[in-house]
């Protein structure tokens, strides 16, 4: 089950790249809208919020399971409960972004007919202004999905893996961490070698 520490840290590091990137389009969308039309978007809003919490709690989940064994924040338990309200925080903060309806029901056909309008009514400054913040929405909604499914795919698998690890007779798999586990998957091929060899041994020693 080693394979599930390096998924872990490979879903979770990608997770802080989503991160980043919507923090950055998001601050950069709320600052547009402040200085064109003096308010923001709930969407920009919350996808500062959901970039923001993720950068400040997934890299000590990382840090403190590489450098702290036991941690209370390492727990399964902790880390299925935590990671299924970040879970909805980036569904919602993707579905905000996706359903901008001055985007996408006025103009269904994308950014590119948007600039074409607004070249017609708008100085060409202001449409560049407006194509630009609709290619950002686009990709904080397609990031925000992506760090949706990241979540997904992990906390699926870490549940299923806890889950089979229990009906092993690992009964604290749930208070321990995904290096605990991997610990307990190795002692317990380890006892099943020494028993079947045991038992060939004994199997053996009958026959002759």
């Amino acid at each position: 089950m080693a394979f599930a520490s390096t998924f872990r840290l490979g879903a979770l590091v990608a997770l802080i790249l989503c991160s980043l990137v919507v923090l950055g389009l998001s601050a950069h969308l709320t600052s547009e809208s402040e200085e064109a039309f003096h308010l923001i978007d709930a969407f920009e809003g919350l996808g500062i919020a959901t970039a923001a919490i993720t950068i400040a709690t997934v890299p000590l989940m990382v840090g403190v399971e590489l450098t702290r064994k036991g941690a209370f924040t390492s727990m399964v338990v902790v880390e299925l409960t935590w990671l299924g309200i970040l879970w909805v925080l980036w569904l919602a903060t993707a579905s905000g972004a996706d359903t901008i309806q001055f985007f996408n029901l006025a103009f269904p056909l994308g950014c590119d007919r948007l600039h074409q309008v607004a070249e017609i009514e708008l100085p060409r400054s202001a449409a560049d202004e407006l194509t630009a913040a609709c290619r950002e929405t686009q990709a904080v909604a397609a990031f925000g999905f992506l760090g949706w499914i990241i979540l997904m795919f992990y906390w699926v698998f870490l549940l299923i893996v806890s889950i089979t690890a229990a009906s092993h007779g690992n009964s604290q798999v749930w208070f321990s961490s995904v290096h605990d586990m991997n610990a307990y998957d190795s002692k317990e091929a380890s006892m099943s070698q020494t028993h079947n060899m045991g038992t060939m041994q004994s199997h053996h020693t009958q026959q002759v």
